[in-house]
């Protein structure tokens, strides 16, 4: 059969000789009617879950190592439960869906990946409403390791911070009082031209843009805030 295309045929099942035996028989199995080129990556992704085998292809290889790095094994395990129960019908769009309903925070990681083809981070997040000074700003704010990750520009600016990025890594942060110097390759930070010490670094970027952890903003700038649900209210 090596010289015939794999694939389920009118009910009979042509596989490859050989070592690829496994990964063409859960393609046909399971994915048999999808036939679009533009997300052979996905499929691949897919059966590379099912199959517990590294992807064939560097956009796949990519996404396989970001979701065994930012989900649990318990998540993984129900995504891979999941995946089996795909039919012919289901776009990138759903593989989000999965993750929202097992982490319970949304994502757009395959989306994008289709969108963009090229790695993007799997981000996932919850959108919270920002409350202060009769303002109102919904912005995403992304958790990483049970961590939440506020977006640095956006959240600055509502309270009447000016941001100006000095560097890929250092960003300048600042009011009529007070001018702050914040990294994402150091541990420290600067407030007026002196130096303090932190444990990590306060700043991260992710698909381009620029987040803080969020408790750096009672710790570094003396923000304080409370959270209701999904509502942030600042207190200054």
């Amino acid at each position: 059969t090596n010289q015939l295309k794999s694939g389920l045929f009118g009910g009979i099942l042509i596989l490859p000789s050989g070592e690829l035996l496994e990964r063409e028989l859960v393609d046909a199995l399971y994915f048999h009617s999808i036939e679009s080129e533009e997300i052979e990556w996905l499929l691949d992704l897919l059966t590379s879950f099912i199959i517990d085998e590294n992807p064939r292809f560097d956009l796949s290889m990519y996404a396989f190592n970001e979701l065994k790095e930012k989900l649990t094994s318990s998540e993984l395990e129900q995504l891979v439960a999941n995946i089996s129960d795909l039919d012919e019908s289901f776009v990138p769009e759903d593989m989000d869906e999965i993750l929202y309903q097992i982490t319970g925070k949304q994502t757009n990681f395959f989306a994008e990946l289709l969108r963009n083809k090229q790695p993007v981070s799997l981000e996932l997040y919850t959108m919270k409403d920002y409350h202060w000074n009769n303002k109102k700003l919904t912005v995403k704010v992304i958790e990483i390791d049970g961590i939440e990750w506020v977006p640095l520009q956006k959240t600055m600016s509502f309270l009447e911070f000016e941001t100006e990025r000095l560097s890929e890594t250092e960003w300048a942060i600042f009011n009529d009082k007070d001018v702050y110097r914040l990294y994402s390759d150091q541990s420290i930070f600067i407030r007026n031209e002196e130096v303090f010490g932190l444990l990590e670094h306060p700043l991260k970027k992710m698909n381009g843009e620029y987040y803080l952890e969020k408790k750096w903003l009672q710790s570094i700038f003396h923000i304080n805030f409370r959270e209701e649900g999904n509502k942030v209210y600042f207190d200054m």
